[in-house]
């Protein structure tokens, strides 16, 4: 997520007891973490409830994409 880059704190991602950087893009994309996946987001810094909000705003608002899904990740 780019906007993680955006926050002095750091912002990691857990899914299925892996945990990634949140701001590299291809450790986000290696958690093949499809529609519907539950992510743990861990946030630590001083400026880490605003980035927590942040990103929590954009998982609930689909990450602003106005393309398609076929439900399993791929565009459509």
């Amino acid at each position: 997520m780019a906007l993680a880059a955006n926050f002095d704190s750091r912002v990691r991602v857990r899914v299925r007891g892996e945990e990634v950087d949140g701001s590299s893009i291809l450790s986000l994309l290696m958690l093949e973490a499809v529609t519907g996946t539950e992510l743990e987001l861990v946030v630590d810094g001083s400026d880490e409830e605003q980035a927590l909000a942040a990103l929590v705003e954009l998982i609930a608002g689909g990450f602003e994409e106005r393309d398609s899904f076929d439900g399993k990740g791929a565009r459509g």
